[in-house]
């Protein structure tokens, strides 16, 4: 999992985003009778795709592993792990700098009806579920009243060096928000119609039995979304889901290409803040 990440920042990490804001078209058809649809009533779209592509984008920071590197660490892998004075340098810097962080209930509303955010608004997140997300992300997090969204693949919960069930409901608990990664983490775009259940209907729900709270946004394994699986994700009831910054917003289905941006381990804040500048406007 790890080496495949890797390879997709090595390749994007100093992509031009002034190319990344072009948005494509619709290039692919979900087949209308998917079984998942009988199974979650759709999300309600009520908002145009050119209204919500015209809102300007938030920031949205991407985490994976907090841990130092080791001995001669290739330099890949320092692309994916944060150390963790790194760590605690890059959310200090937002917190002195005057940022809020939000939800993705918070920039949906924004982006489906123009709902006011916060000055110097960033979302924060953390995919695969990690057990140091919980032990020292969430924990940093808090010091400075920031939430967090944590992507959990389900497969891994409770296992060793992972968080288990009754962390996530802490997580939820204390205003954190926990949203669904597949079971397994495979990428969507290999997928067929056998899949979505046990990829998105599943995870769905056994997320909402653990925190009590609806399931209600998506993150893409590798950040590699497909636009067959727009529509589904929406059959199944997720109101958006997040990719990539390295891709373009899909011009039909803009809600559930929401661009992210992995932070690399080396950066310091200020050195992330200039990023987010560039990547998100």
């Amino acid at each position: 999992m790890r080496k495949f990440v890797v390879i997709l920042l090595s390749a994007f990490a100093f992509a031009k985003c002034g190319d990344s804001q072009k948005e494509k078209p619709l290039t692919a058809k979900v087949n209308s009778t998917v079984s998942v649809a009988k199974i979650i009533p759709a999300v309600n779209r009520t908002t145009d795709a050119a209204t919500i592509l015209q809102r300007k984008q938030v920031p949205v920071l991407c985490y994976h592993h907090i841990e130092d590197w080791k001995p001669n660490e290739k330099a890949s892998l320092k692309l994916l792990l944060v150390p963790v004075a790194n760590f605690r340098d890059q959310i200090k810097s937002l917190a002195d700098s005057g940022y809020h962080t939000i939800t993705p209930d918070e920039y949906y509303a924004y982006l489906t009806t123009g709902a006011p955010l916060p000055s110097k608004p960033v979302m924060i997140t953390f995919d695969d579920t990690d057990g140091e997300q919980y032990t020292i992300g969430a924990v940093e997090l808090n010091k400075y009243h920031f939430k967090g969204v944590f992507f959990i693949m389900t497969i891994a919960l409770n296992k060793k060096n992972y968080m288990s069930a009754a962390q996530l409901k802490e997580l939820s608990d204390e205003g954190h928000v926990i949203a669904a990664h597949t079971w397994d983490h495979n990428r969507v775009d290999r997928y067929t119609e056998t899949d979505y259940e046990k990829e998105f209907v599943k995870p769905k729900q056994q997320l909402e039995a653990i925190t009590g709270k609806p399931t209600d946004y998506f993150a893409y394994p590798f950040g590699l979304e497909d636009p067959k699986i727009f529509p589904v994700l929406e059959k199944c009831g997720y109101k958006a889901a997040y990719q990539l910054v390295q891709y373009k917003r899909d011009s039909t289905y803009p809600l559930y290409s929401i661009r992210r941006m992995i932070v690399p381990g080396a950066w310091n804040g200020a050195t992330m803040q200039k990023w987010m500048r560039q990547h998100f406007n």
